[in-house]
């Protein structure tokens, strides 16, 4: 689309200009784009009425639900009428919200800045009667009290745009009437959500200085004095504004002062004996200062943090932001110059303070990473001694279980043997009664030789292997367990050596 757009754009002696997106969620948006919108309608209307069907088939583009939306805005005759009314109402809001995006404490003109808003919203569709008592009114925006609808007034460029010859009277009707409820909605909006019908919030206008001295600015400053949670005597207070009524005050300009510059001379006042003259005022109207009108401040506050941490900074810490923010909030203060800070004594010594805590904290760091990697090198060095423990333990469990099957093998000979034995004495005793009974000599020659050699054989009950076998498989046994908990005692919790202890036990049978 840019290319084709652009050459309409020269064709049609238009400038050639970016075209801008409204956001939703930032007001600050909406005008600028309205008027880019205007200023290039009638490439708009060229480029999409005419251009894109002779390129493309009308079945095939009217099945493009985007292009149907665009084109039913283009061929709408109150279209120009609708967004020259955006801008001209955006530009209302605008000029409110503008003035409580400054950094000066504010609070003092949040009641009759929200008023003015609300008596223009209303004096669009309201008689005037009602807008004078808005706030009093239980129901301004009753039908009663509305203006004819032929009677609203747009704005002057939507009333240029109604009077073309193009719209029919329904149509300007309709219009009006749309706009009637926007300015109600509005309106009741404010009247609903604002704080506008707060009994103290009005009353914040004692800090404008340039209604000091008039005789209700007491009240309000009394009323202020209550509604703070500061622990002050109001009567005391009251006494300290009214003599500060009658004092000669510094000299101010609300269209280029600041109200807490001008409190802060008010603040600095001595009395004779160099002391501050109004100190329960400085405490009451200090507080009154830092009351919020808006959000404005933590907004500015966010962009200023993400100004700082960019997507090459995201491992800053927090310590490292909040003084890079503190840097930035101090040369607010010198039209953020450094140049214009004073190299004062205190400033050079706060510098040297701060490289002294600097390097208290890298020298802390620096612990703490060697801290770190000893006891790294010491569970590196645990593990590597527990698995070396560990391997000779196997070693060992593996040497004990081939001794154990080797000494279940003689003890299995040895039992092979005497039941060998015993049946020899058995046969040799049945041979020797049958010889004696027969009185055959050679018989029982041959069963005495059988008696014997059974005889000899139940003698030897273990053999010397065995014996040697046994005593080197128990000392293993012993020296096994008594290096495993040697080594599990000081660094092993007892889940641990139960575990291991088990093992074992299944290993062999003690």
């Amino acid at each position: 689309m840019s290319e084709d757009f652009n050459n309409i754009l020269v064709k049609l002696e238009i400038p050639v200009k970016t075209i801008l997106k409204h956001c939703p969620s930032r007001w600050l948006s909406i005008c600028d784009p309205g008027k880019r919108l205007l200023e290039q309608w009638a490439a708009y209307n060229e480029y999409f009425l005419k251009f894109l069907p002779s390129k493309n088939s009308t079945s095939d583009l009217s099945k493009l639900a985007r292009y149907t939306r665009i084109r039913s805005f283009l061929k709408d005759p109150t279209m120009t009428a609708q967004i020259t009314f955006a801008i001209e109402s955006a530009e209302l809001f605008e000029s409110f919200s503008k003035c409580f995006q400054k950094t000066d404490p504010m609070i003092h003109m949040l009641y009759p800045e929200i008023l003015r808003l609300v008596k223009i919203l209303a004096g669009r569709v309201c008689k005037k009667q009602v807008v004078e008592n808005i706030i009093s009114e239980s129901n301004p925006f009753s039908p009663d009290n509305l203006v004819f609808v032929k009677d609203i007034l747009c704005g002057d460029l939507t009333e240029k745009e109604l009077a073309k010859p193009c719209l029919n009277e329904i149509d300007v009707l309709t219009f009006r009437k749309s706009a009637q409820d926007f300015f109600i909605q509005s309106a009741k909006h404010l009247l609903d959500k604002s704080i506008l019908r707060s009994s103290i919030l009005k009353h914040f206008r004692c800090l404008d200085p340039s209604l000091l001295k008039g005789n209700a600015i007491l009240r309000s400053a009394e009323r202020v004095a209550r509604a703070l949670p500061i622990n002050v005597s109001v009567t005391r207070f009251l006494d300290e504004f009214k003599l500060l009524q009658t004092e000669d005050l510094p000299a101010w300009n609300p269209e280029t002062g600041r109200v807490d510059h001008f409190w802060r001379k008010v603040f600095q006042i001595k009395s004779v004996d160099n002391e501050a003259k109004y100190p329960l005022v400085s405490k009451v109207f200090k507080a009154a200062l830092a009351v919020s009108h808006g959000s404005s401040d933590v907004e500015r506050g966010f962009s200023e943090s993400g100004n700082v941490l960019t997507d090459d900074k995201t491992r800053m810490n927090e310590r490292t932001l909040n003084a890079k923010l503190n840097i930035k909030s101090g040369l607010n203060f010198y039209q953020n110059k450094p140049q214009l800070v004073p190299m004062s004594k205190d400033l050079l010594l706060s510098g040297r303070l701060a490289h002294s805590k600097y390097k208290e904290y890298l020298e802390a760091e620096r612990k703490k990473e060697d801290e770190a990697k000893r006891r790294k090198e010491e569970a590196e060095e645990d593990v590597r001694k527990r698995a070396e423990f560990m391997k000779s333990q196997n070693k060992m469990r593996r040497s004990i279980a081939d001794m154990e099957s080797k000494v279940k093998e003689l003890k299995r000979a040895e039992k092979e043997e005497t039941k060998a034995s015993e049946q020899l004495l058995s046969e040799g005793q049945k041979k020797l009664e049958k010889a004696l009974k027969n009185k055959d000599l050679e018989g029982a020659r041959v069963a005495f030789g059988m008696i014997s050699g059974a005889q000899n054989m139940k003698k030897i009950k273990t053999s010397d292997e065995l014996k040697s076998l046994a005593t080197k498989l128990d000392k293993k046994k012993s020296t096994l367990l008594s290096n495993f908990f040697q080594r599990e005692k000081g660094t092993a919790s007892s889940s641990v050596m139960e575990t291991q202890g088990s093992d074992i036990d299944d290993d062999f049978d003690l």
